[in-house]
């Protein structure tokens, strides 16, 4: 895990697509798809449920998301000392 793949999945879930997320962050669909995918894969469980139109997030994912936001958060104080 890494903080692009988790910059990545918090922008997919502010836009709820990823190709409006691969539009916004200047990169390729199947790029942010391989990212979530390999995020998905380090921490052993699904964060979007994706039998539907547009992904929606598991109750694992929705937990993961505010940790998530909380540790980009602290990051960009970090960045900003």
């Amino acid at each position: 895990m890494n903080i692009d793949q988790i910059a990545v999945f918090k922008k997919i879930c502010e836009l709820g697509t990823l190709r409006a997320a691969a539009q916004e962050m200047r990169r390729t669909q199947p790029a942010l798809s391989a990212s979530l995918k390999k995020l998905e894969t380090d921490l052993g469980f699904k964060l979007f449920d994706r039998s539907k139109y547009r992904p929606t997030l598991t109750p694992k994912g929705e937990h993961f998301l505010k940790g998530a936001d909380e540790f980009l958060q602290s990051y960009q104080k970090l960045q900003e000392l």
